[in-house]
Formats: structure tokens, sequence, C-alpha cells
């Protein structure tokens, strides 16, 4: 998140929310936006000055209500039922001027007023093309930048994110990867990839060993922090594969409001076949040549190496094994 201080530093963001705040002193708050943005402010800046009644964004259509970080949440079809708790909306998002501009044109004959954390138009002033980089490393060692290779389609949203592909390698059908702030993806030599989906964000990062082979394979770093997937040398996973560091979703404990559910390093060892729709979860660990059992779910960790684990949730089920491709 430094790139978000040095944002906010270079635009007087401290001035900004000191006025803020003698601004919406004593006046009901709804803030607007629950995304990365929000989630810094709320970490790195004491919000208890301002008198916010709830929170609004639009994966409260879908995620479990109740609460966020200790607030009320609504959808934002539910602003208008409650504009009699709260003066002020409070825009919170990266696309705050598109955002603003919405919503005062559809409160414009009400009495709330709507303001924004910052002024200026945060999307396209700071997500922009800061510090996004793919390097594919040749088989003599040159570096080539932001290269286009064929059936590998990179999505970058935000900043610092960094990809490392070394050559040879094949990607059949498609390969596409989806990269949010701060994310770190490197790629040894020698892998074939047939539909291999990545979404990783937020200072996740991934790691592929030499030798890699999937069919179908999905694995997600969202929500899952600064924790990270490590794949070693000479994996085969078949067809199917789904891996995710986290659950996707926060989950609280109703009464003390502490998170139950952190995100957990997923780390796979060398020469591993993983079976057709296996899904490994936060907390796996399984060690060099083992054998992951077809619709097997993995989610704690595995100390023995030559073994065969399956079941839902697996277990050891054989040892002193070994395989060949």
């Amino acid at each position: 998140m430094e790139n978000f201080k040095s944002y906010l530093d270079g635009i007087n963001f401290n001035s900004r929310f000191e006025k803020l705040k003698k601004k919406l002193k004593n006046k009901s708050v709804l803030i607007y936006g629950a995304g990365i943005f929000f989630q810094y402010i709320n970490k790195n800046y004491d919000l208890s000055s301002l008198k916010i009644t709830g929170i609004c964004d639009k994966k409260f259509n879908y995620d479990a209500r109740g609460y966020y970080e200790g607030y009320k949440t609504l959808k934002p079809d539910e602003i208008i039922n409650h504009i009699n708790s709260f003066d002020y909306i409070l825009i919170c998002v990266l696309e705050n001027n598109k955002i603003e501009k919405s919503l005062k044109k559809e409160f414009k004959n009400t009495k709330i007023k709507i303001m924004s954390f910052v002024k200026k138009p945060f999307l396209y002033d700071f997500l922009n093309n800061k510090n996004n980089t793919v390097v594919l490393i040749k088989q003599n060692g040159k570096k080539v930048y932001n290269p286009k290779i064929k059936n590998l389609k990179i999505t970058f949203r935000g900043f610092n994110n960094y990809i490392e592909i070394k050559e040879p390698f094949i990607i059949k059908n498609k390969m596409t990867i989806r990269a949010i702030n701060n994310t770190k993806i490197t790629i040894d030599k020698n892998c074939v990839f047939y539909n291999l989906n990545i979404k990783i964000e937020q200072g996740a990062k991934l790691i592929i060993g030499k030798n890699f082979f999937c069919w179908n394979t999905q694995i997600y770093l969202t929500a899952a922090g600064e924790k990270s997937v490590e794949i070693g040398d000479d994996c085969l996973f078949s067809h199917g594969i789904l891996i995710r560091p986290s659950d996707g979703h926060k989950i609280y404990d109703i009464n003390s409001n502490k998170l139950i559910n952190e995100p957990e390093d997923i780390t796979i060892g060398n020469h591993v076949w993983v079976g057709t729709r296996a899904i490994i979860l936060k907390g796996a660990h399984i060690p060099s040549n083992c054998i992951v059992g077809a619709g097997s779910i993995v989610n704690k960790k595995f100390n023995d190496e030559n073994c065969i684990i399956a079941g839902s949730p697996a277990k050891i089920i054989k040892k002193d094994i070994r395989w060949e491709r």
C-alpha cells in the first residue's frame, strides 16, 4: 500500500482529511465504497471522529448482510429508504468522479449532500500505468519487457504488478491473468498451460516451478492479503483444479466482530500429481512426490512425502509410493 501513501501525500490528503472532519463534525455520514481505497483509509486514518452510520457497496448485493469492518451495510438501492439516517454520503472509491456525479443526480431533490474523500478523479489519476511490468526471459537470458505473447491475456488494475515468465513454454488454448495492486507472479521454464486462469490481488504472490503442466486450472489469490501460492518443479495438474488461499469473503465472530477466517499460504512440493477436480484450500501443504486423488479437498498441512492424499477432507490413504508421468 506504499503507493497509496505516496499518492495521498502528494495531494496533501492529511490536510483534506482534517477539513473533512471539521466539516462533518456531528453530521451523520454514510460511506460509499468498501473496496481497497476504503480498506487503506480505514487502516491508516482514525475515522472515529466521523459519525459513520453505515457503509454502502455494490458487493453487499451478494455478500452476507450485516456488518463490514464494524459498520452496518447497505446495498446501493437501499439508500433511498434510509435518507433520514444520514446527512452526507462520503465517497470512498477509486472511481470517485463518476460515482459523485451519479449520486448527486440521484439525490438532487433530497437533503443529502455528496462529498468525496479526494477531489480528483482518483481512478484515472492513480491507477493507470503505475509500474505494471511483464518480463519474458529468453533462453539466452535476455529480458524482454512487456512482450506480446500468443494466447496470453493479462489485465492489470492498479500498480506495481510484476509478472516474470521464462522460456521455453507452451500456452495451448488460452491463459488469462488478472492482477490488482502489488502482486508478483514468477513462472519458471518448460511449462505447458492448457487453459490456466489466474486472479491475484493486493500483495499476493504466485510461484510456479519448472516443468509444470496443467489442464483447465483456476488459481485465485483474491481476498488473500499478502499470502502466497508456491508450486514446485515437475508438477502435473489434471483437469478442473481449483487453488485458493482464502475463503473469498470475510467471516466475523458476531459478538467480538473479530475476523475468524484469515487467509493462509499454500505450498505444493516438487513432482506432485493433482487429480481431476481436486480443490486445494488455504493452509494446504502437499509434500514432494505425492499424489492428490481426484475430487479431493486438501485444507491442511501434510508432512510425509511419497504418499497418496485423497478424500474430502483429504487424508493419507497410502504411503511409500512413487509416480511417473
